[in-house]
């Protein structure tokens, strides 16, 4: 039982980290800067790896979180005394550090969001005042209420006579997941109004609703967490369990919009790279790519960021050698002018410029 819970959470701690790795790698090569969700990343990866660190003494060495049937069968040396001390001790520390860790990625969530689905710098400063407050507030709950339980204090680490029913903190569990639930639920909402709003096909608007409703799949194991581990409340390894189940679900969710965004301007480029370098049929006999001035438009008026044409689609508009201008199909990515060159027979010059969305 040690061995199993002891491989998935480090299976899905290194998974997790490895997760955020990429999605700071992939936001340094393409815009070769850092944003404050990058450094908040940064920080979730200080606290899932200091995570990792104290939940693996805890499986190993134990806590004092024990049934009254199960005392009976083990043998409390002073040793084994100690070496629960201190897996109780690192479960207490452990809990401001798992709380700081979900709050930063629903402070990355946050940021992505109003970067990339709220243009308006006024409502954005609402938003983002509003979020913080609430933000903070909730994680000051959850940090409080993680300490409250136990009275005395030191309870939370003794091992002999039983501590009581305290230690198995079922009060902060509940408190957490309600706090949990309610704040991804208020990020959930913030990017629906422009997504619903965007004209786009509807396989490109079901992907990018699927993408920013990962966050469903947190909220979900928060509520098949909370009555699992009320049933298994003396078992440190269930709960161990599924906080890593959920330490490495938010990680997903959190970076997968960034992620995507990447895979798109990565395959936009690919696509202009072959485009680039094709023969075109006809006349013409070369071809090069130019970038463009032109920004993809927000259903608003305002230009998207890099990042949000990354995301997102703007409708394609051709102008042939014929000067007559065709509409193109729909793709994410970012507009690029394509300037093709041409000598006919006669050595006149011909021109077209293509407005295309690689």
């Amino acid at each position: 039982m040690v061995n199993t819970t002891l491989f998935i959470h480090h299976l899905f701690t290194g998974l997790a980290l490895i997760i955020m790795a990429v999605r700071l790698s992939c936001r340094r090569i393409l815009f070769s800067k850092l944003g404050f969700g990058d450094f908040c990343t940064m920080a979730a990866m200080l606290c899932a790896a200091a995570r990792g660190g104290m939940i693996h003494v805890v499986i190993t060495w134990g806590t004092n979180n024990v049934s009254a049937k199960a005392r009976t069968r083990i043998d409390f040396t002073p040793d084994e005394v100690y070496r629960r001390t201190i897996g109780s001790r690192l479960t207490i520390a452990n809990r401001p550090v798992y709380n700081t860790y979900l709050w930063l990625q629903k402070l990355v969530l946050l940021h992505f969001f109003l970067r990339n689905f709220h243009p308006q710098e006024r409502n954005r400063r609402y938003i983002l005042w509003s979020y913080s407050v609430v933000f903070f507030a909730t994680w000051t709950a959850a940090q409080i209420v993680g300490f409250t339980e136990c009275d005395p204090f030191n309870l939370y680490w003794q091992v002999i006579p039983a501590p009581g029913k305290c230690v198995q903190a079922q009060v902060q569990l509940v408190v957490l997941g309600v706090l949990n639930i309610v704040t991804d639920i208020m990020l959930l909402a913030l990017p629906l109004p422009t997504l619903i709003s965007l004209q786009t096909p509807w396989r490109t608007k079901l992907r990018l609703f699927t993408i920013c409703a990962l966050g469903l799949f947190i909220i979900a194991i928060t509520i098949i967490r909370l009555p699992i581990n009320h049933l298994n409340a003396a078992v440190q390894a269930n709960r161990s369990t599924w906080a890593s189940t959920e330490l490495l679900t938010a990680a997903i969710a959190v970076n997968a919009p960034t992620l995507y965004g990447a895979f798109n301007h990565w395959r936009r480029r690919s696509k202009n790279t072959t485009y680039g370098s094709a023969s075109h049929p006809g006349n013409f006999s070369s071809t090069r790519a130019i970038s463009s001035s032109l920004k993809p438009m927000h259903p608003n008026g305002d230009p998207y960021s890099d990042e949000q044409s990354m995301l997102y689609t703007q409708f394609q508009t051709s102008v042939g050698s014929a000067g007559v201008v065709q509409d193109g199909p729909l793709q994410e990515g970012i507009i690029l002018k394509t300037m093709e060159v041409s000598h006919n027979d006669m050595g006149r010059l011909d021109a077209a410029k293509t407005h295309s969305v690689a």
